[in-house]
């Protein structure tokens, strides 16, 4: 393992615990101010995001959208490619939304 994967695979395993235990501030800390996030599917969070600011006001937006419930667990074993990590969750069902499951990356 290369030291940028070995990097990649610790910030993105800090990533996923921050934002399981819904750690904001952890979450804000942990994007790199250029960081590129495909978020699939076809609803208000999809499409490329690009920055940290963006992304976390799309993370802010699906916390109010939900009433705070948002929550995310890991349905598989997370793919590191370099600097490049995408990982399969699922979305538990919230206040305000139904179950999903899809695989989001950000590099």
């Amino acid at each position: 393992m290369t030291t940028t994967t070995s990097t990649t695979a610790a910030v993105a395993r800090r990533y996923v615990d921050a934002v399981s235990t819904m750690d904001s501030a952890a979450v804000g800390q942990l994007l790199a101010s250029d960081v590129v996030w495909h978020h699939p599917g076809n609803n208000r969070s999809s499409g490329l995001l690009v920055g940290a600011v963006t992304v976390n006001e799309m993370i802010s937006e699906l916390m109010g959208v939900t009433k705070g419930t948002l929550g995310l667990e890991v349905t598989g074993r997370s793919m590191i490619n370099g600097e490049l990590f995408a990982v399969p969750v699922h979305f538990p069902r919230s206040a305000m939304t139904p179950s999903c499951r899809w695989t989001a990356s950000m590099c």
